[in-house]
């Protein structure tokens, strides 16, 4: 009987240990599973987050860039439109140019008092670079007080040609002495220059 409750005993103990055992294995694996899942999802929220803030950071960039070539494009655009018509800022005046004045120049110097505007155009005339100044003088425009330009008009010499009066004030202008060969301007009457100063406009 002693050996048979010793046997009892010892089966008993076996199963309890078995089934701690096997608790201990259970339990080890939901806290090893519970680590790994909390570690993963922890991970994944973070690759996510990362990714999202990537994303927006690159809208963010395209939004920039967008924007930007929205500039550049409309800056351009108002550049080649706007450049036929030259604005004086001084005399509040204006001027059309046709398209043989692209790349024109202009400045400006006084005279005893006298302001004047020198229109001048790069040339790719070798003869006439090689002795004259490039960009190269095409017309000047002149702004006299009525009463100078009077009193020039009556005095002996070369005149300029008359465009108009305002507020007390001539405009008149000068062509060059000669061009280069390459512009294919033409002058006179009905030529470039005069097309041009016909449209002045005092605003």
């Amino acid at each position: 009987m002693k050996e048979e409750q010793k046997e009892k005993v010892k089966k008993k103990v076996n199963v309890t240990r078995l089934l701690i055992t096997i608790a201990i294995v259970l339990v080890t694996a939901l806290v090893v599973g519970g680590v790994t899942w909390y570690y993963m999802d922890k991970s994944a929220k973070d690759l996510k987050e990362a990714n999202d803030n990537e994303v927006q950071a690159l809208e963010k960039q395209i939004t920039i860039l967008k924007k930007t070539e929205t500039a550049e494009v409309k800056s351009k655009a108002d550049t080649t439109s706007d450049w036929h018509t030259y604005k004086n800022t001084d005399y509040n005046f204006q001027l059309t140019l046709g398209d043989k004045f692209k790349g024109y120049i202009v400045n400006k110097d006084s005279n005893n008092g006298i302001d004047s505007y020198l229109f001048s155009l790069p040339t790719t005339d070798s003869q006439y670079v090689s002795v004259n100044n490039n960009p190269a003088p095409v017309f000047r425009i002149t702004i006299y007080t009525d009463a100078k330009y009077q009193e020039l008009m009556n005095q002996e010499g070369p005149k300029p040609t008359f465009i108009k009066s305002s507020n007390g004030k001539t405009y008149a202008y000068w062509l060059a002495t000669q061009w280069p060969s390459d512009w294919g301007l033409t002058g006179g009457e009905n030529g470039d220059i005069k097309t041009v100063v016909d449209t002045l406009k005092i605003n």
